[in-house]
This record gives C-alpha cells, structure tokens and sequence, in this order.
C-alpha cells in the first residue's frame, strides 16, 4: 500500500510540475529565459577589441556594460540603436554614430580607440575570415601554419582584411614576410559564419572570434 501511496503522489508532483511549465510558457516568462531577445530592425552591432583588461572596467558604449573576456581581449557584438551613442573608459573616443544593420569594433590602436565598420557576410555557401593587424608591425599575413599557402596577405597595421573561403579545418599562423611570428591554432571554418583573426597588443596575441552577439543588455 505505501509503495502505491508513494507512486501516486509521485506522478502528482510530476502533473504539478507539467502545469507549472504550461502556465510559464503560455505567459511568456519561461520562453524569455529559454531564448535571446530578437535583435529589433533599427539595431546596430557593436563590440571592443582590448589588449589593456584593466581599462575595461570603466568601459559603456550606449550606457551598456558589455562583458569583456580577458582571454581574449573582446566583448561580444551588443545591440543599440541607430544615432549617436555615448562612449566611456576609451581614451580618444567619446562618442560613435551608428546606422542600423551594420557592425562596428572599436579597436585600440596607439594607445586611443577607433572605430572600424565590419563587412557584412551573407553567404550560407560559404565562410569568411577576417584578420586585423592592431599590431605595430608593417605588414602581416595568415598563412597555413607550414607558410606554403597564403589565405590574407600584406595587412596593414591598423587595418583588417577580409577573404571568403571554403568550409574546411586548417591549421594557422601570422606570418611577417617569410618569417613566422605567432601560431594561431587549427580553425574549422564553418558555411555562413565569419572567424576574426586579431593579432596584436603589447603581448602580440592572437584572438579568435566568431561574430558572437550578447541581446541581454
């Protein structure tokens, strides 16, 4: 009898539970924390590029506090609205006008901020990847990590190119002219998805991003 008694009020709590869920999802609170808002039409994309951590404390674009990862020295993309935003904790840069749909990565270079307008990427077919020099170094390359076969070459300092490719894995490097100068790892290049290359900072790092977009700001 204890065992049915036990059974029943186990399924009870169990029906309770399904209720519960129901009842969230239809109001909309359970589906909020299950899923990202949806970036609204007018939005802009926005990140920061660091190589000095201790700096970002203090850093708002927008009045937003985008979450910094040291490891990397990026945020993630955050969402704000079209016209001119306020910027705090980038020396040089008080202020960034956006337009709608489009993405921006303020980068520091010589010791102030920029704003840099990434190129858009729409094709499902294929990847893209994109290298950024905020290095102090001429010119720079990626290359296959061997150096026999160049995939972006002569990159400015303080400037960034971008090359569409086949969806494959491969091993890179930076190279400087014939000379290898950082390892960059093995990347699986994905169809429909943008990899960033950044090389650079006081600590010549390399940084690899994939386009992440934080909506919970």
């Amino acid at each position: 009898m204890k065992t049915i008694e036990r059974q029943f009020f186990s399924i009870l709590r169990a029906f309770s539970a399904f209720l519960t869920a129901i009842s969230l999802f239809a109001s909309g609170s359970l589906w909020a924390e299950v899923y990202d808002p949806v970036a609204a039409a007018d939005s802009a994309f926005v990140r920061v590029y660091s190589d000095q951590p201790a700096s970002m404390k203090d850093l708002l674009v927008g009045g937003k506090k985008p979450p910094f990862n040291k490891v990397s020295g990026l945020t993630p993309y955050i969402l704000l609205k079209e016209g001119t935003h306020s910027v705090q904790g980038l020396p040089g840069l008080d202020e960034i006008e956006l337009k709608a749909k489009r993405f921006y990565t303020l980068l520091e270079q010589g010791g102030g901020y920029i704003v840099k307008e990434d190129e858009a990427f729409n094709r499902k077919s294929k990847a893209m990847v994109r290298l950024y020099n905020v290095s102090d170094m001429e010119n720079i390359s990626l290359k296959t990590a061997d150096g026999k076969v160049a995939i972006l070459e002569e990159i400015a300092a303080g400037l960034e190119g971008s090359r569409t490719i086949n969806a494959v894995n491969v091993s890179l490097a930076i190279y400087a002219g014939e000379q290898q100068v950082a390892k960059v790892g093995s990347i699986k290049f994905k169809r429909g998805e943008v990899t960033n290359i950044f090389f650079g900072g006081q600590s010549q790092r390399v940084s690899v991003d994939n386009n992440k977009v934080y909506t919970r700001l």
